[in-house]
């Protein structure tokens, strides 16, 4: 966004420059999208029954803290 105009309601248009001010839906990305994580347990896996799903981790309880609640 440039500018320093705030649409107030969706319905609304309250700034004069037309196209600066654009919604975009944002999804925060997985732990191994963003390369903390190798990806040696999988959702798939765990969902599907799979009997033996084990992994190693070098991350520290607190940065894993910290990945969990950033966001994004």
């Amino acid at each position: 966004m440039t500018g320093s105009a705030v649409p107030i309601l969706d319905t609304m248009v309250t700034h004069s420059g037309t196209g600066r001010i654009f919604r975009i839906r944002m999804r925060p990305m997985s732990l191994f999208e963003s390369l903390e994580s190798n990806g040696e347990v999988r959702l798939t896996d765990l969902f599907s029954g799979k009997s033996s799903i084990e992994a190693i981790s070098t991350i520290k309880l607190e940065e894993l803290a910290s990945l969990i609640v950033r966001g994004g």
